[in-house]
């Protein structure tokens, strides 16, 4: 993130809620992938910027895909490094089909 400044890009890594120095919510409801979004929706809009070219990475491509889909218009490109995108399976529970490839044991299964 030093070398693009330099080349006349700003960047923008802010610490998301409850990763890092924040505060994690109380509540998991309050802790959810579309609370994650507005947020940084509404970073852009305090720090009044419009289109954003996305770079993500890890858990951060989950939400990287869903700040696309729900505001396709703040987005000028996407990159998503190391996670590939697997839309949702309307019929089929997530932790259920980690559960059938993975089992019981996998851990996002044990909560």
């Amino acid at each position: 993130m030093l070398h693009l400044p330099a080349a006349g890009y700003r960047t923008i890594a802010p610490d998301l809620r409850g990763y890092v120095r924040t505060n994690t919510p109380t509540s998991t409801a309050d802790y959810t992938v579309f609370h994650i979004v507005i947020d940084l929706m509404c970073l852009l809009d305090a720090l009044g910027l419009n289109q954003v070219f996305l770079v993500a990475y890890n858990w951060g491509a989950s939400i990287a895909w869903n700040f696309c889909l729900l505001l396709p218009n703040r987005i000028k490109a996407l990159v998503n490094m190391s996670v590939v995108f697997r839309p949702r399976n309307p019929v089929r529970k997530p932790i259920e089909s980690m559960r059938k490839v993975f089992g019981n044991d996998y851990y996002i299964c044990r909560f």
